[in-house]
């Protein structure tokens, strides 16, 4: 990759995390997720690094219900101060 599409990718990640931290379930944010489909359901897989802040994790993906979290899913995550799960 090149350095203007790492710039680019660089910054436009931090414009989906800044929109995260604000407005959280919104579904364009989802990006910064990542997830695998349990079969009728989601489960989250982790975050982008980078991610800070708090974290509020959106209801459904994919017309899904969120309704877990992996083992490990934001361990590469140092700066997230606060990780919301949808109520079930």
């Amino acid at each position: 990759m090149n350095h203007s599409i790492k710039s680019l990718y660089a910054h436009f990640t931090t414009l989906l995390l800044c929109l995260l931290g604000t407005l959280g379930s919104l579904t364009s944010v989802q990006a910064v997720l990542t997830f695998s489909n349990t079969g009728g359901s989601i489960q989250i897989t982790g975050s982008s690094p980078k991610a800070t802040g708090s974290l509020i994790i959106p209801p459904t993906i994919n017309n899904l219900p969120v309704t877990s979290i992996g083992t490990s899913a934001f361990q590469s995550c140092s700066g997230l101060t606060n990780v919301t799960m949808p109520s079930s």
